[in-house]
């Protein structure tokens, strides 16, 4: 799932990423019911495509079948393409990377206000923890009046 976001509205929406299986079962009558028209004339174009390959190896039926594999597959990715081009920018840095390892350019200037919140108890916190108490420690061992550094304990 990629999260998009609306830069006027700041209204942010998931868009799946992976294989379609509504395109792969209804073909062009997704993107039909969808308004989006440029998707439906490449799912059109390849199931013809399916259609006449597979009637030069005698099976139709397993022409279409392969292609309307394909569509599934890049269906998703045609979509959040269109959507992009017409304006929605990524919610986050996954979203980000995302987009970039598929081609697909974003325009303008990208922030992330919304930063995930660390989890308590995570094991990063429980470092970050024992580091700040380590250096504490350090703090304490220090003797100012001599300035010699006594070393803290070994760590486990």
């Amino acid at each position: 799932m990629v999260k998009l976001k609306n830069p006027q509205t700041n209204e942010v929406k998931e868009y799946s990423t992976g294989f379609s299986f509504m395109v792969f079962l209804f073909n062009i009558f997704v993107p039909l019911f969808r308004m989006e028209f440029a998707i439906a004339g490449k799912v059109f174009v390849l199931i013809i495509v399916g259609g006449v390959v597979g009637s030069m190896f005698g099976s139709v039926e397993i022409g279409v079948t392969i292609f309307s594999l394909a569509c599934g597959f890049l269906y998703s990715k045609w979509r959040i393409k269109g959507i992009v081009d017409k304006g929605m920018v990524p919610a986050n840095p996954a979203a980000k990377k995302w987009l970039d390892d598929n081609g697909i350019i974003v325009m303008g200037d990208v922030t992330f206000t919304e930063e995930a919140a660390p989890a308590e108890n995570s094991d990063a916190d429980k470092e970050t923890k024992e580091l700040c108490l380590s250096t504490a420690k350090e703090k304490t061992n220090v003797k100012d009046d001599e300035n010699t550094f006594v070393p803290p304990p070994p760590m486990k």
